[in-house]
């Protein structure tokens, strides 16, 4: 039989707190309006915590409590955590929302700072000022002075860099005129074809092909290793300056970043399920460029690959490049022939170059921000990006090219043949004069897709299974 636990008595009306102590009905009712405790253990309590206990009326034992008291508790614990998880829910949404604010102020903040600190010092209205001269500027901001600091800079590496390249690339343009090519191949055993190509750390270079393979080549041995693998054709590849990462695109619309380190961290995976044009790193680093081929531009950041930035440019999009600085992005739309110079963080085109016939090849030097070289089947044209006159072009070269490349120098350009089986190097100065060198075959490997330059040596790849290099270095 059930007592009650404050009279000891066999209870009548027994009821139960959520402490599980039993008691009569009245005497707890008139002894919680007096201390709003259990007398038992001193639990906080009011009549609204005490449940009904159903008696058995034949012997008096007692029964279960009674079911809706268990559900009501049940579903006040789950109403609560159910709060709970949505408002950490919100809170992870808030500051994903945060966090890619954040990339974005600082990407536009260090576009800005790049974009008028290059503008000072190409204009050359930066005054050159004496670092004691400086200090006594009382006046000057934080931000003028770093302004005033990048841009002097700038202009002594500028013109000391173009002055040193300019010479370099005489000599070098001699020894490309003398070398012959070495061919590399089949280095897939004629199993698939490449159809990317970029530079490696060693003068080596990055592969992909057609079977997914991305491929790091000795140049010396031609000996592959396997650095990432795709489940399509590979569209594009890109290694960061220091040659420790780089990112891809294969024609399904997946963009991967990996490593090209020993130890580093495994591959990145994003999928687009979109049609893929390039897809670049940005000189940060932290950030990847897409130029999606309906004309959207989107900013990643990388390895999160969480979205920065995204706009539709308002043409379709059928080569793209990253200007040197990673401020402005190239894009070029063979239905009106035209070559786009945005600005990326404001989302905006600053100039256009117009070309006599279809593009068939954009190449930019990763050394220098003025030229930009673009090809058709009849023409190729290096525009000064620094020219005041609207069409900004610089020289004009009566042939055409279906892939073009900056040696380091950036004063040499290599031009692969319309047809893929030759290539020609031109030399230009900054006076706008140009020298186009001999001609040099590189038969047998069909019609070459992709062209490329590190340091010093082009390489060439082609239908088949092979790499033609062609070098300064004897």
């Amino acid at each position: 039989m059930l007592r009650c636990k404050l009279s000891n008595q066999v209870v009548v009306d027994p009821v139960i707190t959520p402490c599980h102590h039993i008691f009569e009905r009245k005497l707890i009712e008139d002894y919680i309006s007096n201390s709003s405790a259990c007398p038992i253990c001193g639990q906080t309590l009011t009549t609204q915590d005490l449940y009904t206990v159903d008696i058995d009326p034949v012997d008096s034992y007692p029964a279960t409590i009674r079911a809706p008291s268990f559900s009501s508790l049940l579903t006040a614990l789950q109403s609560e955590y159910d709060s709970m998880q949505f408002e950490l829910h919100s809170l992870r949404t808030k500051l994903a929302t945060a966090q890619r604010e954040l990339a974005q102020a600082l990407y536009e903040n260090d576009a800005a700072k790049r974009v008028i600190a290059r503008l000072l010092a190409e204009k050359n209205v930066v005054p050159v000022v004496q670092e004691e001269e400086l200090n006594e500027m009382n006046e000057v901001s934080p931000l003028k002075e770093y302004f005033l600091a990048e841009g002097r800079r700038l202009i002594k590496l500028h013109k000391r860099g173009e002055k040193e390249n300019e010479r370099n690339s005489e000599e070098i343009f001699r020894t490309f005129n003398v070398l012959n090519p070495t061919r590399r191949g089949p280095i897939l055993n004629n199993e698939s074809t490449f159809t990317a190509i970029d530079r490696f750390p060693n003068n080596d270079i990055l592969l992909g092909a057609a079977n997914g393979l991305v491929l790091g080549i000795n140049i010396s041995s031609g000996t592959p290793k396997e650095f990432a693998s795709f489940d399509s054709p590979v569209v594009s590849l890109f290694t960061n300056s220091s040659y420790s990462s780089f990112i891809g695109a294969d024609k399904n619309g997946t963009i991967l970043y990996a490593s090209l380190t020993e130890g580093g961290p495994q591959p990145v995976r994003k999928e687009t399920q979109k049609s893929i044009v390039e897809v670049m790193l940005h000189p940060r680093e932290d950030h990847a460029i897409v130029f999606y081929s309906d004309g959207v531009i989107e900013i990643f950041t990388v390895p999160s690959f969480d979205s920065v930035l995204s706009f539709n440019t308002g043409s379709p999009i059928t080569m793209a490049s990253l200007h040197t600085d990673g401020i402005f992005g190239l894009v070029a739309n063979n239905q009106e022939n035209t070559i786009k110079v945005i600005e990326l963080a404001a989302k905006s085109t600053v100039a256009q170059l117009s070309m006599p016939g279809e593009i068939t090849a954009l190449a930019l030097p990763r050394s220098n921000s003025r030229y930009v070289a673009a090809a058709c089947s009849s023409a190729i044209r290096i525009f000064d990006l620094n020219l005041p006159s609207e069409d900004k072009i610089y020289i004009e070269l009566p042939f055409g090219s279906s892939s073009l490349a900056f040696d380091a120098t950036s004063f040499i350009l290599g031009v692969l043949s319309p047809d893929g089986d030759q290539v020609t190097f031109v030399q230009f100065d900054r006076k706008g004069s140009f020298s186009t060198g001999r001609t040099i075959d590189i038969g047998g490997g069909g019609k070459a897709g992709r062209f490329s330059c590190t340091d010093n040596f082009f390489a060439v790849i082609g239908e088949h299974d092979n790499v033609d290099l062609i070098t300064s270095h004897e």
